[in-house]
């Protein structure tokens, strides 16, 4: 039993080795040659009954054929996803500096606009106290006027009973 899970523990630790292993080789676009090159070793030792390697070797002309065609899909793949990521950040940084140039113009322009009404404000404002000291011009001449109409109204007044007087003497 103890040489049974020996056994197991010692097979699953080289599956364990083996997955990672070819996992980094895979990464590194080595797997499909190493297979190769155990596939070469296989068919040119010699050594082996007819029938013991023949199924292993058609296995391994399987799995390098599988890991050939997976290699190449996602190498051109991942290649032509860099290349059309490459291609959309490109854009996107030439679209942002368009998006960057119309803001700018537009700042400048709406900076412009708000110096123009700031000057247009000013402009109003120095008129407004114009017109408002002309007003307060005309209001104190027209107490003026009220005034002297009201003197010349009692001057007359005083005349026109002065009159009457004499007219009775």
């Amino acid at each position: 039993m103890a040489m049974q899970s020996g056994i197991g523990v010692s097979k699953i630790l080289i599956l364990a080795t083996a997955r990672y292993t070819g996992t980094i080789l895979l990464k590194n676009g080595k797997l499909s040659k190493l297979l190769g090159e155990l596939q070469s070793l296989l068919n040119g030792s010699g050594e082996h009954a007819d029938g013991d390697y023949d199924s292993l070797t058609a296995q391994i002309s399987r799995m390098t054929a599988e890991i050939r065609q997976i290699g190449s899909s996602r190498g051109g793949g991942t290649v032509a996803k860099l290349r059309g990521m490459a291609t959309a950040v490109e854009n996107l940084t030439k679209n942002m500096d368009n998006v960057k140039e119309v803001v700018a113009k537009a700042k400048k322009h709406l900076t412009q606009r708000i110096q123009h009404v700031d000057d247009k404000m000013a402009e109003q404002n120095e008129l407004s106290w114009s017109i408002k000291e002309d007003v307060a011009g005309v209001q104190h001449s027209l107490t003026d006027i009220d005034y002297d109409l009201s003197r010349l109204q009692s001057m007359v007044s005083v005349l026109q009973q002065l009159r009457r007087f004499q007219k009775f003497k």
